[in-house]
């Protein structure tokens, strides 16, 4: 449970980061924004030195291990019968990520790429 939801808005970090970078937001607005809102967290401050000067060294968290166990909770929804959408559609995403050994702070910049 843990994983999926720090994975999950480690997504949604990711998502959002990726778009601002393209409609050129810097870093240091997004970061002040973000964290003073809802925002704001353990998961941003792991995601922060990757956001503001693209060091991926505050989350050591393969992509391919994200993916290992969004799938187990994905399984679990599933056997328990309990909607499991929004894992799917995390899941989904590290898995579309061709490099598995990246950072899940260098999730932003494949995004980045799309």
């Amino acid at each position: 449970l843990h994983n999926f939801v720090s994975l999950g808005f480690s997504a949604v970090l990711a998502e959002a980061t990726a778009a601002s970078r393209k409609a050129g937001i810097s870093a240091d607005a997004l970061l002040e924004v973000l964290g003073a809102g809802g925002g704001g967290g353990v998961v941003l401050e792991r995601l922060r030195p990757y956001i503001a000067h693209d060091d991926p060294s505050g989350f050591r968290f393969s992509v391919a291990n994200a993916s290992k166990d969004l799938g187990y909770y994905h399984t679990m929804t599933h056997e328990l019968g309990v909607t499991g959408d929004m894992a799917g559609a995390v899941h989904a995403l590290y898995r579309s990520v061709p490099d598995q050994q990246l950072s899940i702070p260098e999730v932003i910049g494949v995004l980045e790429q799309r």
